[in-house]
């Protein structure tokens, strides 16, 4: 949003732009490095560890060094003498003293900088993914959440700390009225709202959001000082003492971002107001140690996840255009999206080079193939991603941040599944605002007399573009594992008939070699993978532009430079990395094949038709026939999809012969003879001894015969090898009980009740073969592939041991 007039601006914003080139210069004046373990601990950890109370007293100590550290809002001097002396040169101080004359100088939200030098997102007012597709849901599932959040319950320790009436009563886990942390959701929900109500227009939201932001204003006006937090000040005392305490500028920069937001975003100006009088009070905080104490004290009270508090801080200085003095903060990632604003403030190169360099390095040495990165919040050597194959790797958290940079199942680990009420871990925070901006990052505008548009991803969607006076409406067609190609269809509307560019992007996973673009049916010529296709033409409502990539398999190597890890592969199909269903087993049987094709095959559609699960009432339970580690057993039906049990209790019956195809459910086929097939091990098959293999011989066919019990809907498993026996359970039985074999002549030996004991429900399956799907051979077992997108809690493996 451009600086509007008359919007309040800050006295004096904090010396962020010197003190984190400071921090850069000569070791024995920098900072000491926060990236290793023992300092800086991730947030499980610091959860686990239960950080609730922290001790008082006094600052530590203190460091005496020669140059002088005073400070006054907006002097030349104070600026020049925040830099080390021995570290300036004449050269260098000049140039330190230009790039302080240039920030006070500018005017504009992007000062030092060139118009139309950077791309411009499109506004997600402007952009609508395309109602009943896969973002779309996933839009309108976080939309419902934000939707069921309470006002007093969020706000009700804002309240506290502000001496406030607290109706109402405050979320738990990491919003609860007692841990370090609290708040943090708060400002991660001003930022997801405001961007949903941008992607949405939704009234409701609009409301809650506003409300917060109402009585947020309250319990800054009531405390007086332009301090706001749901924690007491003391914490950074704390901070500033060097003493322990959870990351509250971590928390902090949340909620000026979350405030910031509801003004750039949602055009809610007292939220600037606000975001303005918290810079200032801890730009006051800031100027009070370095002038008690020393810059370098101040250096190492930031030793502590802060968050992205030099990030918001240039972009509030974008809006109000001010002078900035006395903060500065340092994480990782975030502090790299600072340097990136910076250049873009500033026009300062080094900065440019410090993102680009950053992108650089996590591109080629620390990135898996998902496109995540870290491991248990830290980053380890260079290229030894091997190691570090773990159940929580690439959080959630460090993903959110790296899709603001430039440029498997939880069920199980530590955290577990979270609540609607009484989680709020990092992951809720981002995981809201990561799912309320699914429209951007897809269109990015240029400015200039031909307006240019560059199309960068491909997700159904449509775009108003404004400065060209056209819609853009994008369309994917449904791919399935069969398809050489993705087509995608762009269409057209003009308001009015003007030039304008448009670039669109050739994918670097796709192929030259048949890929192709026609506009109104004209051939465009060749297509170069991993650049653009540009057009400049008089746009008109009867255009068409469509597009075919060339999609195939192909595998990674994982980013690991040590020869024992060479054969660790991901495999991907085009833009879609592809995960393995399997509890740890992840050695594929590529053997010497010339080709991809060789180890790895589709999954025809029709074989959903195949999918079936038993199941059984015992105790006015209903059970299903499920496969867990090898054994039969009767399982608790899920109340909820994506897990490994219904996985699990899905078989593929089908014929010996593989060619004689049938649905078994719509036509329920009794007499038949078929293997049985768990839906996760393909080419496996159970036989009449209960065992898994992967030979199919006489003894792996079942005759479907009806039920024992009578029941028009029910079926028998009879063995090919034995008639008259049959797969049965039990009196009365649990979770857990194993299937045994019982014939009609021992039909006492299971209390009389062979009939109901052998008799399943055959039912619509659990699961189903995603349209994506694949088959990998493997040494001990075949592996189903489906892209990563479509699991939610199953276990999976992305990595394969190709040389196995």
């Amino acid at each position: 949003m451009a600086r509007t007039p008359g919007v309040p601006v800050a006295a004096a914003l904090g010396a962020v732009l010197i003190l984190s080139a400071a921090a850069g210069w000569y070791g024995a004046e920098g900072k000491t490095c926060t990236n290793a373990f023992p300092g800086l601990t991730s947030h499980t950890e610091r959860a686990a560890a239960q950080l609730r109370s922290a001790p008082g007293g006094h600052y530590g100590h203190s460091h005496d060094h020669g140059h002088e550290q005073h400070l006054t809002p907006t002097d030349e001097s104070t600026w020049m003498s925040l830099m080390p002396r021995r570290a300036l040169r004449r050269e260098e101080a000049f140039d330190w003293l230009m790039l302080y004359r240039k920030l006070r100088g500018a005017g504009a939200p992007r000062p030092g900088v060139a118009a139309g030098e950077f791309l411009a997102e499109a506004s997600l007012h402007d952009v609508r993914l395309e109602p009943g597709s896969l973002y779309w849901r996933a839009q309108q599932t976080n939309l419902e959440y934000l939707l069921l959040l309470d006002v007093d319950r969020l706000v009700w320790s804002f309240r506290k700390q502000a001496g406030l009436t607290a109706p109402g009563t405050p979320y738990g886990g990491w919003e609860g009225p007692d841990v370090q942390l609290r708040g943090h959701f708060v400002g991660h929900y001003l930022s997801a709202t405001a961007k949903m109500w941008a992607s949405t227009h939704n009234d409701t939201l609009n409301a809650k959001m506003t409300a917060v932001v109402d009585a947020l204003f309250d319990c800054q006006k009531k405390m007086g000082t332009g301090y706001l937090s749901a924690f007491p000040s003391e914490f950074f005392d704390w901070v500033e003492a060097i003493k322990p305490v959870w990351a509250p500028y971590y928390t902090i920069h949340k909620i000026m971002q979350g405030l910031l937001d509801q003004y750039t975003v949602a055009g809610n100006s007292k939220a600037l107001d606000m975001v303005v009088k918290m810079a200032n009070y801890f730009s006051d905080r800031v100027k009070n140690v370095i002038q008690k104490y020393s810059i370098e004290r101040h250096w190492e009270s930031l030793n502590e996840e802060t968050g992205g508090m030099n990030d918001v801080l240039y972009q509030l200085y974008t809006i109000t255009a001010d002078s900035i003095s006395g903060f500065h903060s340092n994480t990782h990632i975030p502090v790299v999206i600072g340097a990136q604003m910076r250049y873009e403030v500033t026009g300062d190169p080094l900065y440019k080079q410090i993102a680009t360099f950053f992108m650089d390095t996590i591109n080629s040495s620390h990135s898996y193939a998902t496109g995540g990165t870290s491991a248990g919040e830290f980053w380890t050597d260079p290229k030894h991603l091997a190691e570090t194959l773990s159940t929580e790797n690439e959080e959630s958290c460090t993903t959110y941040n790296m899709l603001k940079a430039p440029g498997h199942s939880k069920a199980v680990s530590y955290h577990g599944w979270g609540t609607k009420y009484e989680s709020f871990w990092c992951c809720y925070g981002t995981g809201i605002e990561s799912f309320s901006k699914l429209g951007d990052s897809i269109y990015f505008e240029e400015k200039g007399d031909t307006p240019a548009l560059n199309i960068i991803q491909y997700i159904p969607s449509t775009f108003n573009w404004k400065a060209a006076g056209l819609t853009v409406t994008q369309q994917i067609k449904t791919l399935s594992s069969s398809d050489q190609y993705l087509q995608i269809s762009l269409s057209f509307s003009a308001e009015k008939s003007q030039s304008a560019k448009l670039n669109v992007r050739i994918p670097s996973w796709t192929f030259a070699d048949g890929a192709g673009a026609t506009l109104n049916n004209k051939d465009l010529g060749s297509l170069s993978p991993g650049s653009f296709l540009s057009i400049t033409k008089q746009w008109n409502s009867e255009d068409h532009l469509s597009l075919r990539f060339p999609i195939r398999l192909r595998t990674e190597a994982i980013k690991d430079d040590r020869p024992e890890y060479a054969s660790l592969q991901a495999v991907s199909f085009g833009p879609f990395v592809l995960a393995g269903l399997s509890t740890g087993d992840w050695d594929a049987k590529a053997g010497n094949s010339s080709t991809i094709s060789d180890w790895i095959t589709t999954v025809p559609s029709v074989y959903n038709s195949q999918l079936v699960t038993f199941t059984q009432v015992s105790n006015g339970k209903t059970f299903v026939l499920s496969n867990v580690n090898g054994s039969l057993t009767m399982q608790e039906r899920p109340e909820v999809d994506g897990t490994d049990t219904a996985i699990h209790a899905t078989f593929r019956a089908h014929p010996q012969d593989s060619l004689e195809l049938h649905d078994i459910y719509s036509t329920t086929i009794k007499g038949a003879s078929l293997l049985i097939e768990p839906f996760d091990m393909p080419g496996t098959v159970i036989t009449n001894n209960l065992t898994l293999s992967a030979q199919k011989g006489s003894d792996s066919l079942f005759n479907i015969v009806p039920g024992l019990d009578g029941n028009p809907n029910s079926v028998s498993l009879e063995l090919g090898t034995k008639p008259g026996c049959f797969l049965v359970t039990g009196a009365d039985y649990s979770a857990g009980t194993k299937i045994q074999v019982s014939c009609k002549s021992s039909l006492q030996s299971i209390g009389g009740i062979l009939e109901q004991a052998a008799s399943f429900v055959q039912t619509a399956p659990l699961r189903q073969y995603h349209p994506i799907s694949f088959v990998a051979k493997g040494v001990r077992r075949n592996f189903l592939l489906e892209p990563l997108y479509s699991l939610r809690d199953e276990f999976y493996t992305v990595y394969f041991n190709i040389g196995a």
